[in-house]
């Protein structure tokens, strides 16, 4: 609305939780981690602690999970449940373009959900998956 770049940005809080906020690009340079720090980058409103042992980030350890992509497995480090780039940051752009990234929740016990925003539309799906389930399956939003 601000005709400025804005993002969900990740960080890690500790071993095993994550904070989440929003923060809006302060010089037009994109949001970047050492601008946040330095506070030309700002937070807007509150920082959220996403750490709980009934859900939150996370990707289901010793299952095999299968790609949302429907090739193989899912790959990469199981331990880093937001694909977003080097630095956990999902910018939405005022020319309706977005960094393409996947966000996996979990039950930690057989269920996932990704969200998966697509870069050139900024536009977000959302799947759903279980364990013993050979894909991943569309879900409404």
């Amino acid at each position: 609305m601000r005709q400025r770049a804005t993002a969900l940005v990740f960080e890690r809080a500790g071993s095993s939780g994550w904070r989440c906020f929003i923060a809006e690009d302060g010089d037009g340079d994109g949001l970047r981690r050492d601008d946040l720090t330095s506070g030309r980058d700002r937070v807007l409103g509150e920082v959220l602690e996403l750490g709980g042992a009934t859900a939150g980030l996370g990707i289901l350890p010793d299952v095999p999970v299968p790609d949302p992509d429907g090739s193989g497995r899912l790959g990469g480090d199981l331990d880093d449940p937001v694909r977003a780039g080097r630095g956990d940051i999902i910018t939405f752009t005022p020319g309706s373009t977005a960094t393409p990234s996947s966000v996996y929740l979990t039950d930690h016990h057989a269920r996932m959900r990704v969200l998966r925003v697509y870069g050139g539309t900024a536009r977000v799906n959302s799947l759903v998956w279980r364990a013993g389930w050979r894909r991943w399956r569309s879900v409404g939003m």
